[in-house]
């Protein structure tokens, strides 16, 4: 007993998540992170027909907003139209209210693809994993995995340089 809750009133930031066109993109998560320690404080999902979304229960502060692009060929962005989550701007979120207007028009992104062998042999990989995380700042920004051919595709990636590995844990591969 006595395990009890007094709940503070959070804020929330909404906006809508647009192809450079105007169209509506629906169904990427949009993330909130705490301005400073990165720390991730909510989603939402861009809704269908409307590409609007709504994150709710944000605590007090200044916020960094992500629409996450992984699986598309839109470029991953941070808020206000910049692909560095250093250089994004700050949202402040007040207890109660909501802050509005917290858009993206997403540019189409680059690709990094290729095919996986065997050394020994060249014979296709299949089913391994490849990621690209910016090169300047480490962070993670898409993947793909090899097809049956070897064969991968990573989409959606903002204009810059990267590093790429692979994941072959638990397959015998060296990574």
């Amino acid at each position: 007993t006595g395990i009890d809750f007094q709940l503070d009133l959070g804020g929330s930031i909404s906006g809508v998540v647009l192809a450079e066109g105007g169209d509506a993109i629906e169904n990427l998560w949009v993330t909130a992170y705490e301005g400073i320690s990165g720390q991730w404080m909510g989603n939402a999902q861009s809704q269908i027909g409307t590409g609007s979304y709504h994150i709710r229960g944000l605590p007090v502060g200044a916020h960094k907003i992500e629409v996450s692009t992984s699986g598309t060929s839109y470029a991953l962005e941070w808020y206000d139209n910049v692909y560095n989550p250093g250089l994004a701007t700050p949202v402040s979120v007040s207890s109660g209210s909501e802050t509005t207007g917290i858009n993206f028009v997403l540019a189409a992104g680059g690709t990094i693809s290729g095919v996986i062998t065997r050394d020994f042999d060249s014979l296709p990989v299949s089913d391994l994993w490849v990621t690209a995380y910016h090169y300047d700042t480490g962070q993670w920004t898409s993947n793909g995995q090899s097809q049956a051919d070897g064969s991968y595709s990573i989409t959606g990636l903002p204009p810059g340089e990267y590093r790429v590995q692979i994941d072959t844990a638990d397959t015998g591969y060296i990574g």
